[in-house]
């Protein structure tokens, strides 16, 4: 575990990293020249460039994500408004188009819509997962312990028998030491506690990791525990309290997220256009 000294000096650098991206000069022209692209691209009809869209989109969601973020934690719930963009502009790019998606952002995604108990979602992405993992692609399983929480928790909070044919004894299997400690105390206590500050003390390292294929790298997840408030969530609807300690990482400002059929969500006109498309086409 890491000492408290070492947690607040980790959230302070992500803080930090936060704020110097969003004052980045040349970041208003940038997104600037994206939205020009997306227009052009939302205005053809091939299947290519629907595609290319809605992969730009991924853009704007790191946009949307880190603006949507800071708000929040200024205490402007009109932030998660921006959060859920972020989300839906990636999952629907995945939904399209899956080959630039790592296993990390996918599990991301997956405990977002758990959190949101957002069913269609949910679902989906389950299932993505769980042929994702059985065939090893894309081959950076081992490297995500969120995913195999991600798929964990799943069956936790939509229990259904075909979970024994997800072999976690497999090489390609990633560890489950950030997390197993959350299921073995799943009916609460100290030990509960304690395995939850585990799992956030692991958050916050593969925050700062620059090798690899670390989890939480993509916004708004680095400050955002969505592991922690799916699992608040989906406890809840089981009859479950989560017992938390003082963690740098759970900001009641963020583990107070709103429920998802309150959140104002205003995807843009190209956004809206690029999807309605690509349903035409039968792409999703």
């Amino acid at each position: 575990m890491l000492s408290e000294k070492k947690r607040k000096s980790i959230h302070n650098k992500i803080v930090k990293d936060l704020k110097g991206w969003l004052d980045r000069p040349q970041l208003d022209s940038f997104y600037s020249k994206i939205e020009g692209e997306i227009e052009k691209l939302s205005k053809k009809e091939d299947p290519k460039s629907i595609s290319a869209g809605l992969y730009k989109f991924t853009f704007m969601a790191t946009l949307h994500g880190q603006r949507g973020l800071c708000e929040v934690l200024a205490g402007n719930v009109d932030g998660w408004s921006d959060i859920e963009k972020s989300f839906d502009y990636r999952f629907w790019n995945l939904r399209v188009d899956s080959c630039m998606t790592t296993v990390m952002e996918a599990s991301l995604l997956l405990v977002h819509a758990l959190a949101n108990n957002d069913v269609e979602k949910i679902e989906w992405l389950r299932n993505y997962q769980e042929r994702s993992f059985n065939d090893n692609v894309p081959n950076t399983w081992p490297f995500s312990s969120l995913g195999r929480f991600g798929l964990v928790l799943c069956e936790k909070a939509r229990p259904r028998s075909d979970l024994e044919s997800l072999d976690f004894s497999v090489k390609h299997a990633p560890s489950f030491a950030p997390y197993e400690g959350i299921f073995e105390n799943w009916h609460g206590g100290d030990g509960l506690v304690l395995a939850i500050e585990i799992a956030c003390d692991y958050h916050l390292s593969q925050v700062l990791t620059e090798s690899g294929y670390p989890d939480f790298k993509i916004s708004p997840y680095g400050l955002m525990p969505i592991e922690i408030i799916a699992l608040i969530r989906v406890r809840e609807r089981l009859g479950l309290g989560t017992p938390l300690s003082e963690h740098p990482l759970l900001n009641p400002l963020l583990l107070e997220k709103p429920c998802h059929s309150c959140q104002v969500q205003s995807p843009s006109a190209d956004f809206s256009r690029l999807l309605e498309k690509a349903r035409a086409m039968k792409m999703i």
